[in-house]
């Protein structure tokens, strides 16, 4: 999904309005980005909330209230719509909020401080079943709103309106599910939908299963007489009213594709949740799930660990394993550091290493406490220039 640039009043406003929040936030701000509409086509001040994303380590009450103290309240626009998340609830959150993030992640504007998001990988499966559940809710919502309005179409405009931003954010999500980019501007963005996903009809005297042709984009709206008999513009006014509820109400029926709605079928969960990786119990501070360290190097490692945690107190634990499908490595780590629950309680000193073999892949998890010690940079410049070249000669102990 591409974006445009904002205007420059928009970006001088932007960075203005940050300006005391950054200064509230001091050495826990890490970033900041734009998101939304504002990077839209057709975007205006006058309308619509400029949406700003702030990241910060750390998010205390006491954070909070200094944070609360330096928003500053205009009558003029644009107006500022923020949201303040620490990187540890984003990274926690993709599972929960996998379509919000993909719009996010697709289109975001990095105004100030280091780019968090770049590394962020959202779940392909938790993506489907959000937008499955979504549009079961808007399909039922909008079927009765239908039924109940069908003879007042005056009272389905607040409806149409109210369903047509969530809709088009479910339009885009379909469109990624069936491995495409979702264009830019909303009417190719129905129409593609439309192309992908209109469910077929049965026809009527055919056997149970038999195929039927793709219905069209609209059937014809049933004509409901005007008050005393009369007809001309109100009439097709409330026509076209109908007509485009009816399109939303037929859109939503794409359902049906994702999970037998439309047919009366059960919904199953999906493969891949039944094949998600389990979480090894931790032994000790070194856990070779892929069986690449002889005993030697296992017992030295684990000796050197024990070591670091009775100097510093911090809990490093290493975990190998061939692969994390169908997770990710990053979102895989972040299961097994909360499992394991590394780090002294209210220290969060934990620290953890994902090898991922297949992958080729090392992650870090770091808890809170340990974030200035070991800041991402330093422990990038590590993989990059001390491990990724012995784990090419195959020397798996050398690079752990």
């Amino acid at each position: 999904m591409s974006r445009i640039e904002p205007s420059q009043e928009i970006m001088v406003a932007s960075r203005l309005w940050l300006t005391p929040i950054h200064e509230a936030l001091g050495h826990e701000f890490l970033s900041a980005y734009l998101t939304g509409s504002v990077l839209m086509q057709g975007f205006r001040p006058d309308r619509s909330s400029v949406n700003l994303l702030v990241v910060a380590r750390h998010m205390s009450g006491d954070i909070l209230d200094a944070v609360a103290r330096s928003v500053t309240e205009t009558r003029k626009a644009p107006h500022f719509d923020p949201l303040f998340l620490t990187h540890r609830q984003i990274q926690k959150s993709v599972d929960v909020f996998p379509i919000e993030w993909t719009e996010i992640q697709e289109s975001h504007l990095l105004i100030e401080g280091q780019d968090v998001l770049i590394d962020l990988q959202v779940p392909r499966t938790y993506l489907r079943l959000q937008c499955e559940q979504e549009l079961r809710a808007k399909a039922i919502q909008l079927r009765k709103a239908y039924v109940l309005g069908a003879r007042h179409p005056d009272r389905l405009e607040p409806v149409l309106k109210a369903s047509s931003a969530s809709f088009a954010t479910l339009f885009r999500t379909l469109i990624r599910l069936a491995g495409e980019s979702p264009p830019a501007d909303q009417a190719h963005v129905i129409e593609r939908v439309a192309d992908l996903y209109k469910p077929p009809r049965r026809v009527s005297g055919a056997g149970h299963g038999a195929p039927a042709p793709r219905c069209r984009a609209l059937d014809p709206v049933p004509a409901f007489p005007a008050r005393g008999g009369a007809t001309g513009g109100r009439d097709r006014r409330d026509a076209s009213r109908l007509m485009s509820l009816r399109a939303l109400a037929g859109a939503a029926a794409v359902v049906g594709f994702l999970a037998g709605f439309a047919g009366g079928a059960t919904a199953q969960p999906p493969d891949s949740l039944a094949r998600e990786p389990s979480i090894p119990p931790a032994v000790g501070y070194v856990n070779d799930r892929a069986g690449v360290l002889d005993d030697t190097a296992r017992a030295q490692l684990e000796g050197f660990l024990d070591q670091v945690q009775k100097k510093t107190g911090a809990e490093f634990a290493v975990l190998l394993v061939r692969s994390t499908e169908p997770l990710t490595p990053s979102e895989y780590k972040v299961k097994v550091f909360d499992q394991w629950k590394l780090g002294k309680k209210g220290k969060d000193n934990g620290l953890l290493m994902l090898v991922v073999l297949d992958a080729r892949e090392v992650r870090f998890e770091t808890g809170y406490g340990l974030e200035g010690v070991l800041p991402d940079g330093f422990q990038s410049r590590v993989v990059r220039d001390d491990m990724a070249p012995r784990f090419r000669a195959s020397d798996f102990a050398g690079g752990v």
